[in-house]
């Protein structure tokens, strides 16, 4: 019974350090790979150097499970055909990735720049509109006071027009009115002495 129990406590202890340890760290499964690049299509040949991943290779033949391959450098072997993908390499396929990334965020802040430029030209043309717009009020405001003026000013001229014709009509009658009462004056004057000589004769 003891033995139990402490087989129990035991195996307890073990999967809680087990569980507690797995939850601490993150692991993934490395595909980088030792390719070994042979003289000919089997493992008995000699190995003329390893390949890493994601080398680059032309096939030239298959045989036996392996292909016959020409590297960059010009190099001819074999590699065994398990270890060979026609897919892009995700190392490739994560660089083309981060030059569109790149790409993206360059034209995203060079569109922001321009966005940016265009809303200050918008704010400024916003503002010459609005004084343009102030600017041509004015100039109407001007333009009807200036109507008004005219008029008040053409109103006091044909009145001044008048009175000078009525000040020119009284000054004439005026002065017609001292002629026709001196000249009635003088007749009665030449009258009465006419009347006095007739007497005294």
């Amino acid at each position: 019974m003891r033995l139990f129990s402490f087989l129990l406590v035991s195996l307890i202890l073990v999967f809680s350090t087990v569980a507690g340890y797995s939850q601490s760290r993150t692991g993934y499964v490395t595909d980088r790979l030792i390719l070994t690049f042979r003289q000919g299509p089997g493992p008995s040949y000699p190995v003329v150097k390893t390949l890493e991943s994601d080398t680059r290779m032309t096939l030239l033949d298959e045989q036996g499970g392996y292909y016959k391959v020409r590297l960059s450098s010009g190099d001819t072997g074999w590699v065994e055909q398990q270890f060979v993908t026609f897919d892009t390499p995700k190392s490739q396929i994560i660089q083309q990735m981060k030059q569109e990334h790149a790409a993206l965020k360059k034209q995203f802040t060079e569109l922001s720049t321009a966005h940016e430029q265009l809303k200050n030209k918008l704010a400024t043309m916003s503002e010459n509109t609005e004084d343009l717009y102030q600017v041509l009020e004015k100039n109407k405001r001007l333009e009807n006071e200036n109507q008004q003026l005219a008029a008040r000013v053409a109103a006091l001229e044909n009145e001044s027009e008048n009175l000078f014709k009525t000040r020119m009509i009284k000054w004439f009658l005026a002065g017609f009115g001292v002629i026709f009462i001196g000249w009635i004056l003088g007749q009665t004057v030449s009258g009465r002495n006419r009347r006095q000589s007739s007497l005294l004769q």
